[in-house]
């Protein structure tokens, strides 16, 4: 019940803060910062923190408000289409690209971010940084190359990787821990599917995400093929293997043409029409529920029919942590499947109808402090854009024993895995495109997957 009443308690708090509060003690609009973002993708002190930071380094009395979506989708209606007024925005890699090549962004001002770091880092004077200083080289890359060409128009937040969480109380002996780490095991191909019909486990799949749904059924489908060109799951800078991998997470292409390298390499016409026909088989052979952020939760509080679902890594950090909002839950495991998996990456912008450009700009520069990032790391389970900061709190948890004390084995090297994903989880994750021209037709593949079987 009390878990119950803390989540409830959220979702009010939520709703409140959704709604700038016009009452007698608001602050000018030039004094408030209006932050539009995940429900829990931010520590609480975050805002009070830069209000504090504004007041002591330049003497401004500011707000921080706090408003909060539950897709990128509804993020793209506010900004793009209602147009309404927020000053820093926190949307995924694609939707940075759309809302973007929609013109709805501003690009951020470099100059000022730099100055805001020189105070903290008293550098003297600079009047540029280059960004790929502070953050990982492969996030680096995958912002360049995929969704913003020189960090023009966004900043990378927090990131993470597409995988599995399930409960490892269910799923204990080896034979189906082992097979948890490939991505049949969503799919029928071992561990979920070698339960008893009498323990009836569900498996989780995203409600309405259709991008996530889509790459989990691509990756399945080609498991053997990727094994095959990463030479067993050993080489993953093989061409072959990033060329198949490119294609699952930007290629939405289709008709039988040459130039098509589904049709050209697998006789496949349409990927959409593939992946639908993978998802539609996959609830005729297995329990499958579709939910957005309640499976999470019902994982975490040990449901018996909880028994494993596709899964952000924030997810898995957010109710494996300890965190003001979420007790440790010991029964979960997290795991990349092998065969590759999708790169996330959360990103600050400012929208074109921002109505503090100045103050958004400055709290981006807050945001990339190394004492920031880790904040909101430790929040999230969630790895923050500043490198410097997360191989400093990397090696202080590896280091702190008296925090995995009472936990089980497997738990702590897991959790700092998931946390802190390895070269060789980098190397065969990708960051997924947006579906383009293909939009439309994107959205609508939810409903050939949920149709009546």
């Amino acid at each position: 019940m009390k878990k119950l009443i803390t989540k409830c308690a959220l979702v009010l708090l939520a709703l409140v803060l959704s709604v700038p509060a016009f009452v007698a003690c608001s602050l000018p609009r030039y004094r408030e910062l209006w932050v539009y973002n995940w429900g829990y993708f931010m520590h609480p002190e975050v805002f009070t923190r830069f209000e504090d930071y504004m007041l002591s380094q330049h003497g401004e009395s500011i707000r921080v408000r706090g408003f909060y979506f539950d897709s990128n989708e509804t993020a793209y209606r506010t900004i793009a289409e209602q147009g309404l007024d927020r000053d820093i925005v926190v949307p995924s890699d694609y939707m940075v690209y759309r809302l973007r090549a929609g013109g709805y962004l501003q690009p951020l001002d470099h100059a000022l971010i730099a100055s805001e770091l020189e105070i903290h880092y008293g550098l003297g004077h600079v009047s540029s940084i280059d960004f790929r200083d502070l953050l990982r080289e492969e996030i680096y890359r995958g912002a360049n190359e995929s969704f913003d060409q020189g960090l023009l128009y966004s900043m990378p937040f927090l990131w993470g990787t597409l995988g599995i969480m399930y409960n490892r109380n269910i799923i204990s002996n080896a034979n189906d821990i082992a097979a948890m780490r490939s991505w049949g095991s969503l799919f029928g191909a071992g561990g979920i599917s070698q339960r008893t019909a009498e323990t009836a486990p569900s498996v989780f799949m995203k409600s309405a995400q259709v991008r996530d749904n889509y790459a989990a059924a691509m990756l399945f489908y080609f498991s053997d093929e990727l094994r095959a060109r990463s030479n067993n799951l050993t080489d993953f800078s093989r061409p072959e293997y990033i060329e198949l991998m490119t294609a699952i997470f930007t290629d939405f292409s289709h008709g039988a043409v040459q130039t098509n390298f589904w049709y050209r390499e697998f006789n496949i016409v349409d990927p959409f029409d593939h992946a639908v026909e993978i998802l539609r088989q996959q609830r005729r052979d297995m329990n499958v529920v579709f939910e957005m952020d309640t499976g999470m939760f019902n994982m975490q509080q040990n449901i018996p029919a909880a028994t494993a679902g596709l899964a952000w890594s924030t997810d898995a950090g957010f109710v494996m942590n300890d965190n003001p909002y979420a007790p440790v839950a010991d029964m979960l495991y997290y795991v990349v499947p092998e065969e590759g998996a999708n790169l996330w990456i959360n990103n600050l912008v400012i929208p074109r109808n921002a109505g503090n450009y100045r103050l958004a700009n400055k709290f981006i520069a807050f945001s990339l402090r190394e004492d920031i990032s880790q904040l909101n790391t430790l929040s999230t389970g969630s790895p923050a854009a500043n490198h410097v900061a997360m191989v400093e709190l990397e090696e202080t948890l590896r280091a702190d024993n008296a925090r995995w004390e009472g936990r089980p084995a497997h738990f702590k090297p897991m959790v700092l895995d998931l946390m802190f994903p390895s070269d060789n989880v980098l190397e065969r994750s990708f960051v997924m495109g947006d579906f383009g021209a293909r939009f439309g037709e994107g959205s609508l593949m939810w409903n050939r997957v949920t149709a009546p079987l």
